[in-house]
């Protein structure tokens, strides 16, 4: 265990538990398979968070949405699957890059299939994401899909930290 009398700047974030908790996006709804998670949040220009997380409600869909303080956050961004052609989106990732412009990575379901794609949707806003034009930007291929991407710039370079997975579908004979 860790003291906080002690912090560098780079540590001075808050340790979680150590301040009052709040939900910032409930679940839409009570019951199973509803839930909202899997977040990626990034500063604006202008001092605000912007969020993107996943809806489960029967149809998955990415949520952009926009807090000046980090707990009341209003929408201004919905991708739903269909926009993707995804059977389904899972988690995605919000990044800002040097020239300002926005991306949002959504890991994406080939339909009738385990294979796994990411797209990127990039425009000069957040709000502009929900119109931008999808691009495939890491496909997998026949026996690896890829999802749930966690993508950073350093100041130099891009990089990109991805889950991939690779089956074997094999032939069963039955009598």
């Amino acid at each position: 265990m860790t003291s906080n009398t002690h912090r560098s700047p780079a540590r001075a974030f808050p340790l979680p538990g150590r301040g009052r908790p709040t939900v910032a996006v409930p679940a839409p709804g009570p019951g199973p398979q509803r839930w909202a998670g899997a977040p990626s949040a990034a500063l604006d220009a202008d001092g605000t968070f912007v969020l993107a997380y996943r809806v489960r409600d029967g149809e998955d869909h990415n949520v952009v949405a926009r807090s000046a303080d980090g707990e009341r956050f209003t929408t201004v961004a919905l991708l739903p699957r269909h926009r993707f052609g995804a059977a389904m989106v899972e988690r995605p990732a919000l990044v800002r890059t040097s020239s300002g412009r926005w991306r949002l990575y959504v890991s994406c379901a080939t339909p009738g299939t385990k294979h796994w794609w990411i797209g990127v949707v990039e425009a000069a806003s957040p709000e502009g994401l929900a119109e931008a034009d999808v691009r495939p930007v890491f496909e997998g291929d026949a026996r690896t899909g890829v999802k749930d991407p966690v993508i950073r710039y350093d100041g130099r370079e891009w990089r990109a930290w991805i889950c991939a997975t690779h089956w074997t579908c094999r032939a069963r004979r039955t009598a």
